[in-house]
């Protein structure tokens, strides 16, 4: 397998948008979110990665929703004082998307849970976990599962993967998103991937993110062969569409324009906006045999998934060349103070295929604890 086959971006849920998910390679969806026969059809023969519902749990849970999961439930989701996941209606979901990766069901974890909510929630997450893998074998025998860690913190990590994982299940997650995807996370970020490589992972997933600092970190994995392959998911593609008519910059992944009052124009020509990049244009959409008048509206959510996909490949690139350190100090979205912090982390990644996590874990586990006090 190449360097560029080891790392996988999977953007979230382009079946609907008709464009998107007729010229998407790869994709991740969330079963809890319905995909008509007619997107289906469009999708099916795609590389598909699968979410559980474990994210639609937790917010059930902060809006004071009992939740269940159990494989003698019917999933009911539009209930207002209950959140039901039946586990073999995932199964068999998973099936009819023709998942070649799924999550095991879980339930989210906050940096504040008590020890009691921590244990309750890793109890749930160890039972469906033991139901999704039985049914498997019988209702998506073709779909690789994959385990959602869910520490409070990254110094937590060794804890929860014990009493999770499972010798049935070779691809593990990490939730990212939205808290855990600054440069001042990247220590922490780095100190999970090298316990997971410490304990044989075969293949992570980092969940909800394409920060450029995220994609600093796998990519550097991936050159240190740290594991067989690793992936990221996004929606930030169609979110920079929606939130105003807008794009990704092909260098650090901001929006243009980036104030939403300065949106394109829904009929903006892209070939004409993408001038001002050389190339881009033929990179990205003039691959797809475009119409001369390339309209915004219906061509920037696949745009969006092109440049994100391009900068994987060219951190990957600079990674597997030793260039990336060298990159990410003058890397000018985040300033002086935060490259420092990636390039720490990236440090750790190279000690830890040196030196083994346990050298990892007593120089830095009183490090990575204070970013989350």
């Amino acid at each position: 397998m190449t360097h560029s086959n080891k790392m996988e971006y999977y953007p979230v849920s382009p079946a609907l948008n008709k464009r998107a998910g007729l010229l998407t390679r790869t994709y991740f969806t969330n079963v809890t979110s319905p995909l008509p026969k007619k997107h289906l059809k469009t999708m099916i023969r795609k590389y598909v990665m699968c979410d559980s519902g474990g994210l639609q749990a937790f917010r059930a849970l902060l809006a004071g929703k009992i939740i269940f999961f159990g494989s003698m439930v019917k999933t009911r989701l539009d209930d207002p004082d209950l959140f039901m996941l039946g586990i073999p209606c995932q199964c068999k979901e998973y099936k009819r998307r023709g998942s070649a990766i799924a999550m095991c069901i879980d339930v989210p974890t906050c940096e504040d849970d008590s020890d009691y909510t921590y244990y309750w929630k890793l109890a749930q997450s160890r039972r469906a976990r033991d139901q999704m893998i039985r049914l498997k074998e019988c209702l998506c025998p073709e779909t690789n599962l994959g385990i959602v860690l869910q520490p409070r913190s990254p110094a937590e990590i060794a804890h929860y993967y014990c009493h999770i994982q499972s010798p049935a299940v070779k691809i593990y997650g990490y939730p990212i998103r939205n808290f855990r995807n600054k440069p001042k996370h990247a220590l922490g970020n780095a100190f999970v991937l090298s316990f997971l490589c410490d304990m044989g992972v075969e293949h992570v997933h980092f969940l909800g993110s394409n920060a450029p600092v995220i994609i600093f970190l796998l990519a550097q994995a991936v050159a240190s062969n740290m594991f067989k392959s690793v992936s990221f998911d996004s929606r930030t593609w169609d979110q920079a569409a929606l939130t105003g008519c807008r794009y990704l910059h092909p260098e650090t992944l901001s929006t243009i324009p980036t104030a939403k009052k300065e949106q394109l124009h829904e009929k903006t020509n892209l070939r004409t906006e993408l001038a001002k990049f050389p190339g881009l244009f033929e990179t990205t959409l003039g691959k797809f045999d475009a119409p001369d008048h390339v309209s915004a509206k219906e061509w920037i959510e696949i745009l969006n998934i092109r440049i994100i996909e391009g900068f994987k490949n060219l951190i990957l690139s600079l990674a597997v060349d030793g260039q990336l350190e060298k990159y990410v100090k003058h890397f000018n979205k985040y300033g002086v103070r935060s490259n420092k912090k990636i390039i720490d982390a990236m440090r750790l990644l190279d000690e830890s295929k040196d030196h083994g996590h346990k050298y990892i874990e007593k120089k830095y586990k009183t490090k990575v604890k204070e970013l989350y006090c």
